[in-house]
């Protein structure tokens, strides 16, 4: 997972274009994925109850996650982009949904094309976020 902080954490200056990055990095696997690190991660989340490190390190990284959504949809409220909400909800609300699509796609072969799609349709209810910004 190291590394991973930089991936997350888009540069982008408008908030709305953020999201975008940050929804692209986590549901685009690199080329030359085959699974194995899907799996692997499951494998470590599944003995976090059990090994302090592990937990320690999954915590950081949801941590890490909410931090990225809730500080793009503070900045694009504060800027006008979007509608009032509660950043710290939606990124909740967000990370959870990316959680539960890990653990379908691990276990069950589900695709996350659908958890990206009713992602997407919640931002825009929640928050009138388009994710076709042109930068």
């Amino acid at each position: 997972m190291d590394g991973s902080e930089g991936k997350l954490a888009a540069r982008a200056r408008d908030p709305r274009e953020r999201l975008e990055t940050f929804l692209h990095v986590v549901f685009s696997p690199p080329r030359d994925d085959d699974g194995e690190f899907a799996v692997a991660l499951m494998e470590l989340k599944a003995q976090a109850p059990f090994r302090e490190a592990y937990r320690d390190r999954l915590v950081e990284m949801d941590e890490l996650m909410r931090g990225v959504v809730a500080d793009a949809v503070r900045d694009g409220i504060e800027s006008d982009h979007f509608r009032e909400g509660d950043p710290e909800t939606v990124a909740w609300f967000v990370v959870t949904a990316i959680n539960a699509t890990h653990a379908r796609q691990v276990a069950l072969g589900e695709g996350p094309e659908e958890t990206r799609r009713l992602i997407e349709s919640d931002l825009r209810e929640r928050l009138g976020w388009s994710p076709e910004v042109v930068a």
